[in-house]
């Protein structure tokens, strides 16, 4: 009688055991700190060990992802990705949010190089700055502008763009003949330096009512502004247009205490994840 009391008591822990673990099997437990992004299957499927449901065992059944880290995959054109390393900080934009603009920094730049519209773009991974995000969502698959900053200056001097594309504008107008530009170029200590042509530009100043050529030597450009390293100096004023027949220098040169210039061309798409 004892032996059979012993049997069922053994015989009721292994029930309860197994009840236990069939419990504890309806738990899943996720290997790291992540968010369920997406769950593929109804009440009353059954999940396989590969973690498909039965409706289709290529789905996973429920999808992760670490939101407590984001990254962006960009695509950067063949002619600029040279100028590309790791390192290198970003800014990048979504269309969810277009007034704010965030950080991020190129964590890896992929050797192999893939087609797209027939030009040859090659990956550029970017880790997102949680911090520049304060508190702003950035959805998996969201659509990102970037901007990789290649090169800087701090203090740099300025001048508009405008004001270097001004001299052939004259030239059309009659307002100054081109043989004025050349001697300029030809006469300039700036031009018989050291710095290569392709650096040297020429920008008009408007003095005592007469247009007067100045070569100067630039630097690097964000497509707005270019840097000025001869040639003139802070206050300088430059001829950027003529407005109802006279000119007007409506754009000076300014020292900007924290000019951040990236080459141009390096803007890239790519998705945040």
């Amino acid at each position: 009688m004892l032996d059979t009391d012993n049997n069922n008591v053994l015989t009721a822990q292994g029930q309860l055991k197994t009840a236990q673990d069939n419990l504890a099997a309806t738990i899943l437990t996720a290997p790291a700190n992540a968010t369920v992004a997406s769950i593929n299957g109804k009440v009353g499927q059954s999940a396989g060990a590969s973690g498909g449901s039965t409706s289709s065992s290529t789905t996973p059944f429920i999808v992760l992802i670490d939101t407590s880290a984001s990254d962006i995959n960009a695509l950067v054109n063949e002619a600029d990705i040279g100028n590309v390393h790791v390192g290198q900080p970003a800014q990048f934009t979504v269309e969810a949010y277009p007034s704010q603009t965030f950080r991020a920094s190129v964590t890896s730049v992929d050797l192999i190089g893939q087609t797209s519209g027939n030009v040859v773009v090659y990956p550029v991974h970017l880790r997102v700055d949680q911090h520049s995000l304060n508190g702003t969502y950035l959805y998996p698959g969201m659509t990102a502008t970037t901007t990789i900053t290649t090169a800087e200056r701090i203090g740099a001097l300025l001048v508009s763009n405008a004001a270097l594309s001004f001299p052939n504008t004259a030239v059309q107008a009659g307002a100054i003949s081109r043989s004025t530009l050349f001697s300029a170029f030809s006469g300039s200590s700036t031009a018989r330096g050291t710095q290569s042509n392709s650096n040297q530009r020429i920008v008009l100043e408007l003095k005592n009512g007469k247009l007067v050529p100045v070569v100067i030597t630039t630097g690097l450009t964000n497509g707005t502004n270019t840097e000025v390293l001869s040639g003139l100096q802070p206050g300088d004023q430059v001829v950027v247009r003529a407005t109802g027949g006279s000119f007007s220098n409506l754009s000076g040169n300014q020292t900007s205490p924290g000019g951040n210039f990236t080459r141009p061309g390096i803007r890239s798409f790519g998705g945040g994840g």
